[in-house]
């Protein structure tokens, strides 16, 4: 899928970290911490807003996010970009990452979701990349940094089992932040949640991103 991997170039490298990052159930997080509590997960809507920050003082707005996501471990984010392109993701358990771009007859298979990740605690955040904790949206956050990334804050909040709510990306000509507006607590709607069906799946952008090097 030929556009697919264009798209992803066209959006530069705010895509594919913003991906990572809301894989809110724990794809990436499983390798970082391990903590684990025996608790329900937490289901909630999130609303964020991402913005490029330019030395010259200048700004702009790169999209408008909400993520859906589910006490089973499934959720939908739908990222609106200043340009018109609206870009779908679903996390379904048991089936994989899908992203769809506006209105195309076909999902982009990103990777596989066996399971949803463990759910992360305040001990955890505090061994692990800890550099500081905040108070967003009324919830204590605990801000840290990735492995070997110093120019990446992410801001994980313990209510929403460690999901990274905030992130900032710091880069020698400007700053990209990703800011929460507002969190719904409760489960979402079926609606908000439910990838479409009948559509074919691409393996191209996952089989492009996982190309070697021989």
């Amino acid at each position: 899928m030929k556009e697919g991997v264009k798209m992803k170039r066209g959006t530069t490298w705010v895509f594919g970290l913003i991906l990572i990052c809301l894989f809110v159930a724990g794809i990436g997080a499983r390798s970082a911490f391990r903590r684990i509590t025996q608790h329900s997960r937490s289901g909630y809507t999130l609303t964020s807003e991402a913005k490029q920050y330019n030395q010259d003082g200048t700004s702009r707005r790169l999209f408008f996010e909400t993520r859906y996501v589910s006490t089973n471990g499934n959720w939908h984010d739908v990222k609106d970009y200043d340009g018109g392109m609206v870009i779908n993701t679903f996390g379904i358990v048991g089936q994989g990452v899908f992203a769809r771009r506006n209105a195309d007859n076909n999902l982009s298979f990103l990777s596989s979701y066996d399971q949803p990740g463990p759910v992360l605690t305040a001990e955890g955040f505090q061994q692990h990349g800890f550099l500081r904790t905040e108070t967003l949206l009324g919830h204590q956050i605990f801000v840290t940094n990735p492995i070997n990334t110093p120019q990446v804050e992410l801001y994980n909040d313990p209510l929403l089992d460690g999901a990274v709510i905030k992130m900032v990306h710091k880069k020698d000509t400007n700053t990209v932040v990703i800011e929460p507006l507002a969190v719904v607590m409760g489960e979402p709607s079926a609606s908000a949640l439910l990838m479409p069906t009948g559509l074919q799946v691409s393996y191209d952008t996952f089989n492009n991103l996982h190309k070697t090097n021989d």
